[in-house]
Parts: structure tokens; C-alpha cells; sequence
């Protein structure tokens, strides 16, 4: 018989590719394997010469390769990244090549590149400084590209030069709803260039009022703000031959509440009953993305009933903050832990592969 310390459920998963990561620390990280096989591309407009991205996932789902020189152009996650962290690499596969903008998206929704209401956090990093002037359609003046690593604003449908020198013109074309707004360069890389052949290590800790951005270890951007949630998205803009590899992500926290509405969360551990568990909707979680029947804890997994062994599960806002929560029904086994308090753990998958979390009280009496 268990001795009551911590109850912990762990979800298996044979996935691969790009990872999460929840809000924790590294000491604590469970790594959850994603593949980018669902992601997808958008770029902007194209102007004369510079034509739309060109994104190629490895057969193994691990990897993605940019080719083209070109437009402005994305490859976005099929999931939100508020309160995640996200870590890879990216590397310029080229040498004696161009020398202009690699880096990211955070916020971006599909649709962004056409959408007047975009809103979203560009970190791109330059490898030389260079003036340009991209012309028609874009009626904008050119300007001048700076190099080293810095966080931008985009809102609305920014021409070619606002991209290019993180710029905002109130012009025919793009008026001051459109455009790109600096908000910080980077603590060490502000001015420095990125190396061809040479793989950097980002990670990205964001949330709805902060973003940290981490290169090689080092943490360069630091911003404190009202973001907006969106995908996640590789970016490139006049760049070909960008490789991006070995992203990460930690299991998402949620919140739970075990035998929701009483306290202490008492269970009788006899075998003949059913513990409830309500797995918490927020702003920024939607229940709808759990798969209910992979949820387990500590062994334990969902009731079933009838010949087809359906499980019980529903939703409903039990706490009434306004947000649908998953209410499961855990079945009970007699003799799992010996009598005592501790915290139990609820994990699951999610519909787009991740791994999900979340930990409460609770008083084994039998």
C-alpha cells in the first residue's frame, strides 16, 4: 500500500517534433514531443522580386526549411502560446549568402497578413544594417534595416518598408493603423548580427502582460505590456535557407478543482465510488482541446458504463466565472494510497498533442 505524498498521473505519448513549455522551471520541465506537420504558412503581398515563403517540413516532422528570398512570411503553430514556454533552434544553412531578418512571431493569428485588426509581438534579427526601398504597391518610403535582434508591435497590414525598418508611415497606402512599432532591441544582440552555419538557441517565455526571450541561455528581451494570444510563428523576411529544428514545449498548467464546491477535498479510497475532478476553463484555456478519456490520476482513469464503455464526463461552469469547465468522473480502487493528505495531479493530452496538468489538495480518510 502507497504512503499519501503526492499523487501524480503521467500521460504517455509517442509524439515528435516541436515541444511546449509551461511556465515552470527547468528542474521541473515534462517535455511534451509536438510535430509541425499541421502547422502552416501565410506571407505578405508580394512586391516585384520578392516573392511569397516557401516552407518545407522534414519527413519526420521535426524540422522546417525556409528557401526562398521574399516577402515577409510566417509559419504559425496549431496552437495558442500564452502562458508557455517555447524553445529550438534556427540556423541559417548558407554561407557567403544574404544577411536580413530571421526570428519569430507571438500572438499571430491565421489570417494576420490580410487582417486590418492584426496585432501581434515580431522578434527579427538582422544580420547587417541596409537601406531599402521596396516600391510598388507600397506607396511607403524605403528605410533603413538595422542590424542586431529586437521586439517589434505589428498592427494592421504593414507595407514592405515599415517590416523592413521597423517603421510606422502615415502614407495613402498605410495609414497609422498599419505598421510596425519597436519596443525594445536585445540586452547583448541589439546591435550584433547572426553568424551563417551557426544554430541559436531561442526560448520564449510569454504571457498576456510579459515576454522574456532567451538566446543561447542569455535573456535579451524583457517586456512587460497587454499582448494578445495567438500562435506561435517562424518568420523570415528577404532570407532563404533557414532551418528551424528541435523545438520544445512543457506541459500546460490548468487549473483543477477535486470534488468541486467542498473542502477538504475527502475521498473514502474503498473502491465504490466515483471521485469528481473539474478541470478549470479560463481566458486562455478551453477545455473543449482535452481529450476527456486521456485523463488519469495516479493510475486511476475515467468511469465507464454500459456495453460500449462510455465515459462519464461533462461540462459546466461549476465555479461561475463564466468559462465551461470539464467536470470527469474519476473511478475510485480500494487500497491505492494509505490514509493522509497530500496533492493529486491530473494529466491529460490535448487535441493538438500536448500534454496538460493541473494539481489540488485532497484527504484520503480509508
Amino acid at each position: 500500500m502507497k504512503k499519501l505524498k503526492v499523487f501524480t498521473v503521467f500521460v504517455a505519448a509517442a509524439l515528435t517534433g516541436f515541444m511546449i513549455m509551461g511556465l515552470v522551471s527547468d528542474s521541473q520541465a515534462q517535455f511534451t514531443p509536438l510535430s509541425l506537420v499541421n502547422w502552416l504558412a501565410e506571407s505578405y503581398p508580394a512586391v516585384s522580386g520578392f516573392p511569397a515563403g516557401s516552407w518545407a517540413v522534414s519527413l519526420d516532422g521535426l524540422s522546417v526549411f525556409q528557401s526562398m528570398n521574399g516577402q515577409p512570411t510566417l509559419f504559425y503553430s496549431d496552437f495558442d502560446v500564452f502562458n508557455t514556454e517555447v524553445e529550438g533552434t534556427i540556423t541559417v544553412t548558407e554561407l557567403g549568402g544574404d544577411d536580413d531578418y530571421i526570428g519569430f512571431a507571438l500572438g499571430f493569428q491565421p489570417g494576420d497578413t490580410e487582417n486590418p485588426d492584426a496585432d501581434y509581438l515580431l522578434i527579427d534579427w538582422k544580420q547587417n544594417t541596409q537601406w531599402f526601398d521596396f516600391g510598388s504597391p507600397s506607396c511607403t518610403l524605403g528605410s533603413w534595416a538595422y542590424k542586431g535582434l529586437a521586439v517589434s508591435r505589428v498592427t494592421g497590414i504593414p507595407t514592405a518598408d515599415e517590416f523592413w525598418g521597423h517603421v510606422n508611415f502615415d502614407s495613402s497606402c498605410s495609414n497609422l493603423d498599419n505598421g510596425l512599432q519597436e519596443l525594445a532591441r536585445g540586452t547583448n544582440l541589439w546591435n550584433l548580427g547572426w553568424a551563417d552555419n551557426t544554430p541559436y538557441t531561442f526560448r520564449f517565455e510569454f504571457s498576456e502582460s510579459n515576454l522574456k526571450v532567451y538566446v543561447d541561455g542569455e535573456l535579451e528581451i524583457d517586456i512587460d505590456g497587454t499582448f494578445s494570444n495567438g500562435r506561435i510563428a517562424f518568420y523570415n523576411f528577404s532570407q532563404a535557407n533557414v532551418n528551424y529544428e528541435g523545438y520544445m514545449v512543457t506541459v500546460v498548467n490548468v487549473g483543477i478543482d477535486i470534488k468541486p464546491g467542498s473542502y477538504p477535498n475527502a475521498i473514502n479510497n474503498d473502491g465504490n465510488g466515483v471521485i469528481p475532478v473539474a478541470i478549470l476553463g479560463s481566458e486562455t484555456f478551453d477545455v473543449n482541446l482535452i481529450i476527456p478519456t486521456s485523463v488519469t490520476m495516479e493510475g486511476l482513469t475515467l468511469k465507464t458504463v454500459g456495453k460500449a464503455d462510455k465515459a462519464l464526463y461533462h461540462y459546466e461552469d461549476v465555479n461561475g466565472d463564466g468559462f465551461e469547465d470539464l467536470v470527469i468522473q474519476i473511478q475510485d480502487e480500494d487500497g491505492v494510497f494509505e490514509p493522509g493528505e497530500g496533492i493529486a495531479t491530473i494529466t491529460g493530452l490535448l487535441v493538438d498533442g500536448r500534454s496538460f496538468e493541473g494539481s489540488d489538495s485532497i484527504k484520503v480518510t480509508h
